[in-house]
C-alpha cells in the first residue's frame, strides 16, 4: 500500500534542515542518507540519542531540491516533453476564460 506513496513532507523538513525519522515506506528509505528510517521493534532510545549528534539533514542538497525543479520533474512524468513550456508559477490573466 505504501509502495506509491510520496510524501512532500519530507521533502520540507529537509529543505528546513531539521532531523527526520520516518518508517520505512520506500520514499523514506529513498531519502536514507539524510534521514533516521526506523524499522518496527527498533531501537528508539539509542536513534534519540544518536539525533543529538547526527547530522544526516546537513548533507541535504537544497539547492537542487527546490519546488521549480519538482515540478519539472511531475510534469516530465504526466506530460513528456512539455516541461520547458510550463512553470509552476504561470501568471494567470485577468478575466482569461
Amino acid at each position: 500500500m505504501t509502495d506509491h506513496v510520496n510524501p512532500d513532507k519530507l521533502h520540507h523538513y529537509l529543505n528546513a534542515r531539521l532531523a527526520i525519522v520516518a518508517s520505512p515506506i520506500p520514499a523514506a528509505r529513498r531519502l536514507g542518507r539524510y534521514i533516521h528510517v526506523m524499522a518496527t521493534g527498533g531501537d528508539w532510545a539509542a536513534l534519540l540519542s544518536e539525533l543529538e549528534t547526527s547530522r544526516l539533514q546537513e548533507s541535504w542538497p537544497r539547492e537542487t531540491n527546490t519546488w521549480d525543479r519538482r515540478w519539472v520533474e511531475l510534469v516530465n512524468l504526466v506530460l513528456p516533453g512539455e516541461a520547458a513550456t510550463l512553470t509552476p508559477h504561470a501568471e494567470r490573466q485577468v478575466g482569461a476564460a
